[in-house]
């Protein structure tokens, strides 16, 4: 398949010229398309044609005409190209069919063309031209990570290499010959014995329902579920024969509901049969395919469906006076392009804007809508509404529900996907965020209680900037097409003077984005030189932590070497065989004692250094089945621990990191290149936009037992740094003094530099 060629964003197959295989189904389109005078509209069908048109598609503006129209010449036609704009056409293209299935998915509602292009354009696009939902449109494409970071949404980027797959995936999946022979096949209704009487246990407790409701019971449960209930209750033996039951399968919305031909008929016939007939197994290509594609449909028509807070009952309107007496807060996803703050338009409560990226969305998510809205004083709940896409899902509302006052809804509303919490006082929320919108939510309580996690938070960075907040300010949502992708609350300035006198340095600790947790209040995060983290409240920057010292430092003791690859963000920790770890890893996981054993090969050796090769497990965030591992040995049985870290920052982030052990052993960047372009540094930095060599501060009588720092998701640079200290108890540093001083002292020494002395003067 040419890499130009734009795939179908329902089916995730090829637009293409491949009538030999496929007939011509795939390469006939339709484009859904908006205008800057925002209109929205879905086009004629049109055909691609690779020679002719190349990287543009022509279709009829008209909605009812088609390319093999005898005047087609004469139409009026807009041509769609490879980009989703273009001559200032936002458009999203798919085959013909797919929007036919789409329409029989809606019924008996059309398909709304507005919301369809809002959520396409909050979706990104993967550099092979398919729109990226969260899957792999039913395995014929695969993922390829961009980045080892954890959170980052994964690219398709490849054609699935399953034959028997891919030769259904190009079967015509609207017009399926075979169908009329399964519903002949199937028109006589069976004539099965009649059931002999069951004896009833009577710890039975479905065996005094009447037959009809247990089948009404087992409606809403899977094929699956239902008939294993048959094995713990005797009531719904006969469930097997139930050909109504059966016929409940094929209903809108149910594991047959594919099957919409059925839906015009009235004839009685064997469901179960049908039932069998149209497993995977024994499904003919062209109906497989519809499965896969009615599957993705299913997804898309639940995105559809939900209702924006202009639809609510009641929408309480902010005071307008308190907006100029707060500062804001936000909790954001990476919001790309225009973010449009606070003001009155209409009856005073939106600020809407309609965002177009200048080409793909690649990264992050846009903002289309700000709602604002004023917290109920006697709020009694907290609905919870989510939209889930695949294993991605994300908070798509949220409505407030008082005593006197209707809902106060912000973003949307899912009927179907929602959670109630039940709320006396609010005092504010922890959030997971992902790139792409805010994944889960915790609720807490005026008694500074927690709900459990609503919604996705696995592998999702944390943050408790939110964690309370003044509730009679006004509250503002941000939106894009299906999902809240940023929260704002305001503070009173006098309550933001409090905490300025109390704090001495920006709190890391309750107002950054972490992963994979905030870090718990025993570790110290000496944030007094961290003054310019990218984790700040317009930038999405998580911060990673990672403790390679143990709980209290009971680790070090075992730490026996350090490693470090071509990049500073990649930091290594190796231990013994007592340890209760193999190794951890900067910014990802731990790997438990055990996982290493077979998966390390020894290369080369010498009495200092050690490079090896991590073969079996793929640790992120760096393949390193690409990249040389350059290990350092320390002695931590021995006492040896690391004490000073020093680092060169440049206008990108964090140049060159180096650790310092109480023994003199340094340990850095293995790159040759990189020590030469320090050491011109520290002659001319200016000539690299790099800072001298500063070292990190931490308290007096602690030890460093893990880093923190910020690492840029897109090419997985090292953007902050800093370290964690314990009190442990182990010896402290010759000459270490008060934090302050030292900090106070360097500042007015170095004062353009940001990064201070740690340890040794």
């Amino acid at each position: 398949m040419p890499p130009y060629i734009r795939k179908c964003v329902i089916c995730g197959y090829g637009i293409q010229n491949d009538e030999t295989i496929s007939g011509k189904w795939l390469k006939e389109f339709r484009a859904v398309y908006s205008t800057p005078d925002d209109g929205y509209y879905i086009s004629g069908v049109g055909s691609f044609d690779d020679h002719l048109n190349r990287r543009g598609m022509e279709a009829p503006v008209d909605p009812v005409r088609r390319y093999d129209d005898e005047d087609y010449d004469s139409q009026v036609k807009y041509t769609h190209y490879a980009t989703a704009i273009s001559n200032w056409v936002h458009s999203f293209v798919l085959h013909s069919i797919c929007w036919d299935l789409l329409g029989e998915a809606s019924k008996p509602n059309d398909v709304p063309i507005r919301r369809f292009i809002e959520i396409c354009s909050s979706l990104p696009e993967s550099c092979d031209l398919a729109m990226d939902w969260g899957h792999s449109y039913g395995n014929i494409l695969g993922g390829c990570c961009i980045s080892g970071a954890p959170w980052v949404y994964r690219k398709i980027r490849k054609r699935s290499s399953d034959a028997v797959l891919l030769q259904y995936a190009t079967a015509n999946p609207y017009d399926v010959p075979e169908v009329f022979d399964l519903l002949t096949a199937t028109s006589n209704i069976p004539k099965h014995a009649e059931a002999s009487q069951i004896e009833l246990l009577s710890h039975d407790v479905f065996g005094t329902l009447p037959w009809e409701l247990l089948e009404m019971i087992a409606e809403y449960l899977p094929t699956r579920d239902a008939l294993a209930l048959r094995l713990s209750s005797r009531s719904f033996v006969p469930l097997f024969h139930s050909q109504l039951f059966w016929a409940r399968r094929f209903k809108r919305g149910t594991e047959r509901g594919f099957l919409f031909e059925i839906r015009n008929t009235s004839q009685a016939r064997d469901w179960l049969h049908l039932y069998c007939l149209t497993s995977h197994s024994q499904s003919p290509p062209g109906l497989k395919n519809r499965r896969r594609i009615w599957s993705l449909i299913e997804y898309l028509v639940q995105l559809l469906n939900l209702r924006h807070c202009e639809e609510s009952t009641h929408i309480a309107p902010p005071s307008v006076s308190k907006w100029h007496e707060t500062t804001t807060i936000v909790a954001t996803a990476d919001i790309q392009g225009p973010f449009t703050d606070y003001s009155e338009s209409g009856n005073g409560l939106y600020s809407r804007e309609t965002v177009r990226p200048v080409g793909f969305l690649l990264d992050g998510c846009l903002a289309f809508r700000h709602q604002h809205i004023s917290i109920p004083q006697d709020l009694t709940a907290i609905d919870v509404s989510f939209a889930g896409i695949s294993s991605f899902g994300y908070i798509s509302g949220l409505t407030f529900k008082s005593m006197t006052l209707g809902p106060t809804q912000l973003g949307f509303f899912s009927p179907n996907s929602r959670v109630l919490v039940q709320v006396q006082e609010l005092r504010g929320f922890v959030l997971a965020i992902s790139p792409l919108g805010i994944r889960a939510i915790r609720i807490i309580q005026g008694d500074v209680t927690r709900s459990a996690w609503i919604g996705f938070p696995k592998d999702t960075p944390v943050t408790e900037c939110l964690s309370e907040f003044d509730t009679t300010a006004p509250l503002k949502a941000s939106v894009d097409g299906y999902k809240i992708v940023a929260l704002t609350v305001n503070k009173s300035k006098e309550r933001r003077k409090m905490e300025a006198l109390s704090q001495f340095s920006i709190p890391l600790r309750t107002t950054a984005l972490w992963y994979p947790s905030v870090p718990p209040r025993e570790l110290c995060l000496n944030e007094i030189n961290f003054k310019t983290t990218p984790s700040s409240r317009n930038r999405y920057f998580p911060l990673c932590w990672t403790t390679f010292g143990g709980p209290k430092g009971i680790d070090l003791q075992y730490l026996t070497s350090v490693s470090f690859t071509h990049k500073p963000s990649d930091i290594l920790f190796g231990y013994t065989q007592d340890g209760s770890v193999d190794l951890v890893q900067f910014g990802s996981h731990i790997i438990p004692h055990g996982v290493l054993a077979e998966s390390e090969k020894k290369i080369e050796t010498d009495s200092e250094v050690e490079i090896i090769e991590l073969s079996n497990y793929n640790l992120a965030p760096v393949d390193y089945h690409e990249f040389e591992v350059v290990q350092k040995c320390i002695d931590g049985p021995g006492g040896e621990y690391i004490q000073e870290v020093q680092i060169i920052m440049s206008n990108a982030g964090v140049f060159d990191l180096e650790l310092i052990t109480n023994k003199g052993t340094r340990i850095g960047t293995p790159d040759p290149m990189l020590n030469k372009v320090t050491y011109i540094s520290k002659l001319r930095p200016d000539w690299f936009g790099l800072r001298r060599t500063k070292s990190l501060v931490y308290y007096p009588g602690t030890t460093i037992t893990g880093f923190y720092g910020a690492i840029d998701s897109r090419n997985d640079n090292l953007k902050s740094f800093g370290v964690i200290s314990e009190y442990v108890g182990l010896p402290k540093p010759q000459g270490q003094r008060d934090i302050h001083t030292q900090v106070a002292e360097q500042e007015d020494r170095d004062g353009k530099y940001f990064l201070v002395r740690l340890g040794k003067d």
